[in-house]
C-alpha cells in the first residue's frame, strides 16, 4: 500500500498571487484610463496591432495601480484527503454501532 509522509504536506504553505483591489485604487485607475490619449489606437489600421497597444496600455495601468501581492496561507486538513462529507457520515453510524 502507498504510504504518504502527510506532515510534509501539513507543514506547507500555499502561496497566491493576488491583485489588491480597493475601491480607491479601481477609481485612480479608471479615472487614469479616461486621461489617456487614444490617437494611436484610433489611427492604427490593422485591427491586431490596435488591440495590442490598447492592451499594453491597459495592462500597464492596471499594474501600477493594482499591485500584485503574494498571499499565503497554510493547507488545512490534509489528513483526509479523500474523506468527503458523504464518506464521513456512514463512518460515524458505523463507529457508533461498533462501540455499543
Amino acid at each position: 500500500m502507498l504510504e504518504v509522509n502527510y506532515s510534509k504536506i501539513l507543514d506547507r504553505n500555499i502561496f497566491k498571487d493576488m491583485r489588491v483591489r480597493t475601491e480607491d485604487s479601481m477609481n485612480a485607475f479608471r479615472k487614469n484610463l479616461l486621461t489617456q490619449n487614444c490617437h494611436k489606437i484610433l489611427e492604427e489600421t490593422d485591427v491586431d496591432t490596435a488591440c495590442d497597444i490598447f492592451l499594453k496600455i491597459l495592462k500597464s495601468l492596471f499594474d501600477r495601480h493594482c499591485l500584485i501581492i503574494k498571499h499565503s496561507r497554510k493547507q488545512q486538513n490534509r489528513k483526509s484527503l479523500c474523506m468527503t462529507k458523504g464518506y464521513k457520515m456512514p463512518a460515524k453510524r458505523k463507529i457508533h454501532y461498533i462501540d455499543n
